[in-house]
C-alpha cells in the first residue's frame, strides 16, 4: 500500500491546481494594482514638476521684464572670461 495514495485522488489534484491558479491570479492582480498606483503617483509627480517649472519660468519672465522696464543693467555673469590673467 502506497502511503501517498490519498494524494492521487482527483479531488485533491483539482484542489491543488485550483489553489495554485488562484494564488497566481491573486499575485497578478496585486502586482497590477501596485504598478498602476505607482504609475498614477508618477503621473502626479510629473504634473507637479511641470507646473512648478512653468511657474518658475513665469517668475523669471516677470523678473526680466521688470528689470528691463526699470532700465537697470543686467547683473554681471560670474562665468565670463573677460578678465585677463
Amino acid at each position: 500500500m502506497n502511503k501517498y495514495a490519498k494524494n492521487n485522488r482527483p479531488g485533491f489534484i483539482f484542489k491543488a491546481w485550483f489553489g495554485l491558479g488562484l494564488a497566481s491570479f491573486a499575485t497578478f492582480v496585486a502586482g497590477r494594482m501596485y504598478l498602476d498606483s505607482n504609475r498614477r503617483s508618477l503621473d502626479l509627480r510629473k504634473k507637479n514638476m511641470k507646473r512648478r517649472q512653468l511657474e518658475m519660468e513665469k517668475m523669471e519672465r516677470e523678473r526680466s521684464s521688470s528689470s528691463n522696464s526699470s532700465e537697470l543693467p543686467p547683473p554681471p555673469s560670474s562665468s565670463s572670461s573677460s578678465s585677463l590673467n
